[in-house]
């Protein structure tokens, strides 16, 4: 094993990253209760976005098409011929091929032949396509055999000095490798684990035996391996900072001579990462406390925020907006309305989250309102609701009361209407569970990529209530929020 080096923690790298109660979105669950026509409008939504990426403007075109092919792959459990004939028509197109369809096309075939025939049939060395060290197609060669493909790769990797200087640098001694299995059985980890302890991968094995509901193992590999820099690469302190803990862990794993302050901070620390890495969507927590530092207020919050995930009142995966205004609401009372504004404004969240996405304080401006309207676009609520206290001064709440007012008795006018922001017009009838009209809507949305945004994001709605094959335990914060596309 290499000398300790600097450690890289995930969620500093998110930069790709009224306690008011806030009520579940009936809109889409409602919609979705028996999920079966969905997965046509799945079908419909990504034939969409492979038909109209060559539209998007400028140079934006490569950014769909992937997660569009992979929801087609996985709704129809795609034949190896027929999948790699789709594959090859999304790759054309656009000026070049969309980002992240290697990946797709790698995962996929691996899934179908194997490790060695698979990369040989997307047109890739084995070596090579190891080296660029992708989240999926580490995921996809684990899979095949526990890892036994993995190490004797990893070794002709680091046989080849051309590639492997650049390999180690992300491959950081194993320590990230865990992170793309964390949805594995214990039985599935113990043997990877000891295949990589075999290979003298001990910092993985380790880290992977931390991933596990019980830890025994774990212990048993640092005693066994206590001559070594083991402890100090990959001990509990390092364990909690990599997210191992994060799936089946509650508390942080004590950490040897913490002291009683050490011990408090770790565990306010921990819950936030917990409260991040279960958030949905993307772990902007871990960015709003880098940004503030308000580690105290920020853990109160977010303790809160888990409690409701565990009594199943909240479901990040599922329904984002909900989890998302909820846990606005706690911070804003925790940290005040100014603060938390002034510090969310400060930050971006990616389109892949969310079609309205911007700097984070805008994307919940969305949220708020949208939660807000719930009750009156779903008929629960006659009257319009006032103006959420935590919207923020420039956002135009009338546009949206007058158009939920429009749209609750005539859901058609919006399609009729050039004066209409067909984006919130969608987003509203999507609140009110009108899935069919909000895509009619959505085809005058301008300019084109907007559009494809709009797509993408209610496909991935759609999938995220029926079969989940975009969702993976703690891609908020170990995939920065990316889809890790996987064929289990």
């Amino acid at each position: 094993m290499k000398a300790l080096r600097t450690i890289r923690i995930f969620c500093a790298g998110l930069t790709l990253v009224s306690a008011t109660a806030v009520l579940p979105d009936p809109g889409l669950a409602t919609a979705l209760d028996a999920c079966g026509p969905h997965r046509a409008t799945i079908h419909d939504l990504a034939d969409r976005i492979i038909s109209e990426k060559a539209r998007a403007e400028g140079f934006s075109g490569h950014s769909f098409g992937a997660a569009a092919a992979y929801l087609s792959l996985r709704y129809s459990d795609a034949d190896l011929d027929p999948g790699m004939s789709l594959l090859a028509r999304v790759k054309g197109g656009t000026r070049r091929p969309p980002r992240g369809l290697e990946q797709v096309q790698l995962a996929f075939a691996i899934s179908k032949l194997g490790v060695e025939q698979g990369i040989i049939a997307v047109g890739r060395s084995t070596v090579d396509a190891f080296a660029d060290y992708s989240p999926a197609i580490i995921r996809q060669i684990l899979l095949a055999d526990a890892g036994e493909s993995f190490f004797r790769l990893l070794a002709e990797v680091r046989a080849d000095s051309t590639l492997a200087e650049n390999f180690e640098a992300r491959y950081y001694d194993g320590l990230g490798v865990h992170g793309w299995v964390l949805d594995q059985s214990d039985d599935f980890k113990l043997r990877l684990a000891r295949n990589a302890e075999a290979a003298k991968e001990l910092a993985l094995a380790a880290m992977v035996l931390g991933s596990r509901r019980e830890l025994a193992e774990y212990h048993v590999l640092l005693e066994r391996h206590r001559d070594t820099d083991l402890a100090e690469v990959a001990g509990p302190k390092w364990l909690n900072a990599h997210l191992a803990t994060m799936v089946y862990q509650t508390t942080p794993v004590p950490v040897p001579g913490d002291s009683a302050d050490d011990s408090k901070r770790r565990a306010d620390q921990f819950d936030i990462m917990r409260a991040a890495f279960r958030m949905g969507g993307l772990g902007w927590l871990g960015l709003l406390y880098n940004q503030t530092g308000a580690e105290a207020a920020i853990a109160r919050a977010s303790r809160d925020f888990l409690a409701e995930i565990d009594a199943g009142r909240l479901d990040p995966q599922s329904d984002l907006e909900p989890a998302w205004a909820y846990l606005y609401g706690r911070l804003a009372q925790e940290l005040g309305a100014g603060i938390l504004n002034r510090s969310m404004s400060g930050f971006s969240l990616p389109r892949s989250v969310r079609h309205y996405a911007d700097d984070a304080q805008t994307t919940l401006n969305w949220v708020n309102a949208r939660q807000a309207l719930i009750p009156y676009m779903t008929g629960t609520e006659d009257a319009l609701p006032p103006r959420p206290a935590l919207l923020t001064p420039e956002f135009d709440w009338k546009a949206w009361t007058t158009l939920a007012a429009a749209l609750r008795t005539e859901p058609d006018s919006a399609s009729d209407d050039t004066n209409v922001e067909p984006r919130i017009a969608a987003e509203l009838l999507l609140a009110k569970g009108n899935v069919a009209q909000a895509l009619d809507v959505a085809r005058s949305i301008t300019p084109n990529t907007d559009r494809l945004w709009f797509y993408r994001d209610v496909m991935i709605r759609l999938d995220r209530h029926c079969d989940g094959y975009t969702t993976y335990s703690g891609a908020e914060l170990v995939m920065g929020g990316a889809i890790l596309f996987g064929f289990d």
